[in-house]
């Protein structure tokens, strides 16, 4: 059986602790489901709640000025449409 990437095995550990720390698990518990020492928990739960800091963060300054600027569109269409009708009754 090949052996996978230290990389992805980071990978899919950090996934099944994100998992159980959504379901409510303690990083102590998860460590003991995964069989791994509680300090790595706790530093892949450090990372993943930096990483959604960082997604977050670009979300907020990159995509919802654009999500804003169709919204704003959208509206504005949308009163010219009403405005249309209202004059043609």
């Amino acid at each position: 059986m090949p052996r996978i990437s230290r990389a992805k095995e980071i990978e899919l550990r950090r996934s099944a602790a994100l998992e159980l720390a959504a379901k409510g698990y303690s990083q102590t518990e998860i460590a003991q489901k995964l069989n791994y020492h509680k300090s790595t928990i706790s530093n892949d739960i450090r990372y993943l709640k930096e990483k959604a800091k960082e997604q977050f963060k670009r979300h907020v300054e990159q995509e919802l000025p654009y999500e804003h600027r169709v919204a704003i569109q959208g509206l504005q269409y949308v009163m010219r449409q009403a405005i249309t009708i209202a004059e043609q009754t």
